[in-house]
């Protein structure tokens, strides 16, 4: 955590309040003794898990039956980058999902 005033990364927490809705931080800087709050809001797991295009992510547009067909097509011989072009997703995120590193649920 970095000062707000002289931006040094020597800081200390003196004191930490869990609310039902976020954590509040008070802290002090050891470089130039400037006292700060910090704050942490908690989001729900429901709320970010799933949208109306898909689901795992709040950007997502990758459903389910989109990732088992990406899994499809790899298994029949198809390249990542040939998938990539047909899905309109970036290769990255296409071989993430081959090879069930990304939505391993499904």
């Amino acid at each position: 955590m970095k000062c707000p005033v002289c931006n040094a990364k020597k800081t200390k927490v003196t004191c930490t309040q869990h609310k039902d809705s976020f954590t509040a931080r008070y802290c002090r800087c050891l470089t130039c003794d400037v006292k700060f709050k910090t704050v942490e809001r908690y989001a729900l797991r429901e709320e970010c898990r799933t949208n109306s295009y898909g689901f795992m992510r709040g950007s997502s547009h990758i459903d389910e039956d989109a990732i088992k067909n990406i899994r499809r097509l790899k298994r029949n011989g198809y390249s990542i980058k040939r998938i990539s072009e047909k899905v309109s997703i970036k290769p990255e995120v296409v071989d993430k999902i081959v090879r069930y590193q990304s939505f391993t649920n499904v």
